[in-house]
């Protein structure tokens, strides 16, 4: 979501995570998954850019104006470096100051650089990696396969006595919680 001075929101155009920046939960607080959702929500933004060219000019601006905005809430914290949730306003909020933060600025200042690489590659474009089920091991240790044997009498009690343990440890384990 971006937000709309309209709404009393602050700056247009600056991606906004409500549950986080807008005391909608309880204790106005959310949990660190939400935290880390701008950078997400970045991400999938400049793929969109990568993959279909032609909302370039729909989706950047968005992107650049909240990495402009982003990046001048980078000013907090004990080194002055830290970077705030909420964008949308010029002022440093150290209501939250984790992972997700970090993350969620760094994914959309570069997402600003998207010209400088190319489109995500492919098995028919670029992509070259081939599965190899010895990676890993030396040519003289190759990966064998099982062993696997006829399922014999001696095999069936085996399974049949301790799968009894197994059940009469559940069973007296139940009485004693019971009692």
């Amino acid at each position: 979501m971006f937000a709309n001075p309209e709404w009393g929101q602050g700056q247009k155009d600056v991606m906004i995570e409500p549950a986080c920046e807008f005391n909608v939960q309880p204790a106005g607080f959310c949990d660190p998954d939400q935290q880390s959702f701008k950078a997400y929500l970045s991400r999938f933004m400049i793929l969109a850019v990568k993959m279909a060219p032609y909302t370039e000019s729909i989706i950047m601006p968005y992107l650049r104006t909240t990495a402009l905005a982003a990046a001048k809430n980078c000013r907090g914290g004990t080194d002055g470096t830290t970077c705030s949730l909420r964008w949308s306003k010029d002022d440093w909020q150290v209501m939250y100051t984790g992972m997700g933060e970090q993350m969620a600025v760094l994914e959309v200042i570069q997402s600003n650089l998207q010209r400088s690489v190319g489109i995500p590659v492919t098995a028919d474009k670029g992509g070259t990696s081939k599965g190899d089920p010895n990676a890993g091991l030396s040519d003289e240790r190759t990966v064998q396969p099982l062993d696997l044997s006829p399922i014999e009498t001696k095999d069936r009690v085996g399974a049949g006595f301790i799968t009894a343990i197994v059940v009469s440890g559940v069973l007296g384990g139940a009485w004693w919680m019971l009692i």
